[in-house]
C-alpha cells in the first residue's frame, strides 16, 4: 500500500533563483527551482517524471525529424539537376544518380512520413504538460496551498488521453521499422555522398548518441508510457480517483496493445540495429549483417596471449562466429579485424588450473587455439557461459542451413591473423582519410569503447534491458573533494549519464558512461549528510548526486542500478 511521502525538504542545495523570478512567488517554469512541498501526492511525482522525460524525448525526435531532415533534403535537391545532349558515359552516370536519388527519396519517406507527425504532436503535447504541471507545482508555493494542508491534486488524465490521437502513427512507424533499417543500410553502403553526410551529422554535438539509436526512441517511449501509466493507475485506484483512472486506463490499454504487437520483434530489431552499427565500426568486415539469422551475443575486452605477451583485443561473439579486433590507428574510433573463429568448430574450457593464469579461457577451433584472460572471474564466467551456450545452439540445430550458416566475414578469403592488412580494410581506410576533420566521431561513450577502456563486456540481454531504463531530470552533483553542489539537467540513456546546464540546451556539456561503476549510498566517511543522495564510484573517481524528492531518488537509483554494480558495502576496486 502506497503511503504519502513525508519529510521532503523545502530547499535542496543553495541554488539561486533566476533573476527574473526574485520578485514573485512563482517559478519561471516547472522545476526552475528545486523547491518541493510535502503537500504533493505521488501522482504529482509520477506526472513530473512524465514531463521531464517528455522534454528529452521531444529533443531526441527533433534530431531526426528536423535536423537530419534538412540535411537529407539538401542531398536530394543536389541530385535534381538533369542534363541534355549527354554521351553514353554521362547517361550511365545520370542513371546511377537517378537510382541514388530514388533510394534517398524512399529512405526519406520511411523516415519522415511517421516521424514528422510524431514530432509535431509531441511539441504540442509537451506544451500542454508544461502548463498543467506548472499549475500543479505552483500550488505548493507559500500562500497558494489548497485545503488547509491537504495534499494537492490536479486533473491530468484528459491530457494523457490525447496520446490516442498519435498511436496509429506509432503503429505505422513500428510496422515499417525493419524496412527503414534495410533502406538505411543500403544507402549507407552504396551512396558515398550520403555516407559522408551521415558521418558528419553523427559528429555534431547535438547528435549525442549514434544516429540509429534515435530511430528507436519512439518504441522506447511507448514502453516508458506503459510503465508510468501503470504506476498512475495503481495510485488512482488506491485513492478512488475515478476520473483520472478512467482517462488513463483507456490509453494504457491501447498502448499495451501496441507494445504486444512489437514485443516479439523487438529483439530482432535490436539485433539488426546492433549489426548495422558494428558493420560501420569494424574495419575488414564486409557482410556482418547480411545474414538476418545471425544473432549478436556479447562484445567486450579480453587479453589475448601471443608470442609477444598479452595483447588487448576487442571480442565480438555472434551466434555463428567469434571475431577479435585491435584498435585502429585511424582518428575515427574503430577496430580492425584480426581474426575470426567459427562456433561450429569450436570447443572452450576454463583453463585457470591448467595454465595457472587467473580468469583464463582456452578456445580451440580446428587446428588453432587461443588463450584469453578476462579482468575478473565475473567477466570470465560471462564469456564462458555465452560461448558454451552459443556452441551448443549451433551444433544442436537440425536445420542444415543454420548449421552451416557461417560464411567468412572478411573482405578477403583469408582468416585468423594470417591476413594481409595491406588488402583487408583498405577501402574503409581510404574513406577515412577523405573525411573532413569535423566528421571525426567525437563520442567515446559507446559500449564498444567503454568496454575497451574499462576491460568489460556487454551482452545483447544488457542492451534489451537498457531500452527500458530512461530517465531525465535535475540533479545536484558534487565531486569527492569539493564542497559545493552544482545543479545540472541529467539524462540517463544507453548506459550513460549526459549532463546539461538546463533542459533547453541543445547538446550535453559532458557525459559519464556508467559501465563498471559501483552505485551505493554514501558512507559515514564520505561526510555527505544530506537527504536523497546516491554515490557513484569507479576506482578513484567518485561522484555524489542529490535528487529533489524521495520519489526522484528511488527512480534514479532504480535506473542507475540497472547499469552499475550495486552494493551497500563499498569494496575496493
Amino acid at each position: 500500500m502506497n503511503q504519502q511521502i513525508a519529510g521532503i525538504p523545502r530547499l535542496i542545495g543553495s541554488v539561486p533563483l533566476p533573476p527574473t523570478s526574485l520578485s514573485t512567488h512563482f517559478p519561471t517554469s516547472v522545476s526552475s527551482t528545486m523547491i518541493l512541498s510535502p503537500l504533493h501526492d505521488r501522482a504529482f511525482f509520477i506526472c513530473k517524471e512524465l514531463l521531464m522525460t517528455e522534454r528529452t524525448y521531444k529533443k531526441d525526435i527533433e534530431v531526426v525529424a528536423d535536423n537530419f531532415r534538412r540535411e537529407l533534403m539538401l542531398i536530394i535537391n543536389e541530385q535534381n539537376d538533369t542534363y541534355l545532349d549527354q554521351d553514353e558515359q554521362q547517361q550511365q552516370q545520370q542513371q546511377q544518380k537517378n537510382l541514388e536519388k530514388d533510394s534517398l527519396i524512399n529512405l526519406s519517406d520511411l523516415l519522415f512520413t511517421c516521424l514528422v507527425p510524431i514530432y509535431n504532436f509531441h511539441v504540442h503535447f509537451l506544451r500542454q504538460l508544461e502548463q498543467r504541471i506548472s499549475i500543479w507545482e505552483n500550488r505548493s508555493i507559500p500562500g497558494n496551498e489548497y485545503g488547509n494542508g491537504e495534499t494537492t491534486h490536479q486533473h491530468i488524465g484528459d491530457i494523457i488521453a490525447n496520446l490516442v490521437e498519435i498511436l496509429p502513427t506509432y503503429e505505422s512507424y513500428i510496422e515499417s521499422y525493419d524496412r527503414l533499417l534495410s533502406e538505411l543500410e543500403y544507402v549507407l553502403k552504396y551512396n558515398r555522398r550520403f555516407d559522408l553526410v551521415y558521418k558528419e551529422f553523427e559528429s555534431q554535438k547535438f547528435c549525442y548518441l549514434s544516429f540509429i539509436s534515435f530511430l528507436l526512441k519512439p518504441l522506447q517511449r511507448l514502453l516508458h508510457y506503459e510503465y508510468l501509466l501503470e504506476k498512475l493507475l495503481k495510485y488512482y485506484r488506491q485513492n478512488n480517483n475515478d476520473m483520472d483512472y478512467q482517462d488513463c486506463y483507456g490509453i494504457y490499454i491501447k498502448i499495451q496493445d501496441h507494445i504486444e504487437n512489437f514485443t516479439e520483434s523487438l529483439t530482432s530489431l535490436l539485433n539488426r540495429q546492433k549489426l548495422i552499427e558494428l558493420q560501420r565500426d569494424l574495419i575488414g568486415v564486409d557482410n556482418l549483417s547480411i545474414l538476418h539469422d545471425r544473432q549478436f551475443i556479447r562484445e567486450g575486452c579480453l587479453q589475448k596471449l601471443s608470442r609477444k605477451g598479452y595483447q588487448q583485443r576487442m571480442f565480438f561473439l555472434f551466434s555463428d562466429v567469434l571475431l577479435y579486433c585491435a584498435r585502429s590507428s585511424s582518428p575515427i574510433l574503430q577496430f580492425k579485424l584480426h581474426g575470426e573463429l567459427p562456433l561450429k568448430l569450436m570447443t572452450v574450457e576454463d583453463s585457470d588450473e591448467r595454465v595457472k593464469i587467473p580468469n583464463s579461457i582456452s578456445i580451440y577451433t580446428g587446428t588453432r587455439s587461443l588463450l584469453v584472460a578476462a579482468n575478473s572471474e565475473t567477466e570470465k564466467n560471462k564469456w564462458l557461459n555465452d560461448l558454451i551456450s552459443g556452441i551448443e545452439n549451433i551444433n544442436s540445430t537440425s536445420d542444415e542451413q543454420h548449421k552451416n550458416q557461417y560464411t567468412s566475414t572478411l573482405k578477403s578469403n583469408a582468416s585468423s591473423e594470417n591476413l594481409d592488412y595491406s588488402v583487408v580494410g583498405t577501402v574503409e581506410e581510404e574513406k577515412i582519410h577523405q573525411i573532413e576533420p569535423s566528421c571525426i566521431q567525437h563520442r567515446a561513450n559507446t559500449t564498444m569503447h567503454v568496454c575497451w577502456h574499462r576491460n568489460l563486456s556487454v551482452s545483447m540481454n544488457d542492451h534489451r534491458q537498457s531500452i527500458k531504463n530512461q530517465l531525465s531530470g535535475y540533479l545536484l552533483r558534487k565531486f569527492k573533494n569539493s564542497n559545493g553542489w552544482q545543479k545540472l539537467w541529467v539524462v540517463f540513456t544507453n548506459f550513460c549519464l549526459f549532463f546539461y546546464k538546463t533542459y533547453q540546451d541543445d547538446f550535453p556539456l559532458a557525459s559519464l558512461p556508467l559501465l563498471g561503476y559501483r552505485s551505493s549510498l554514501p558512507s559515514e566517511t564520505d561526510g555527505v549528510n544530506k537527504d536523497f543522495v546516491f554515490k557513484l564510484q569507479f576506482k578513484n573517481h567518485v561522484y555524489f548526486f542529490r535528487a529533489e524528492s524521495q520519489y526522484a531518488f528511488d527512480r534514479w537509483m532504480e535506473v542507475v542500478s540497472s547499469t552499475t554494480i550495486s552494493s551497500t558495502n563499498p569494496t575496493s576496486d
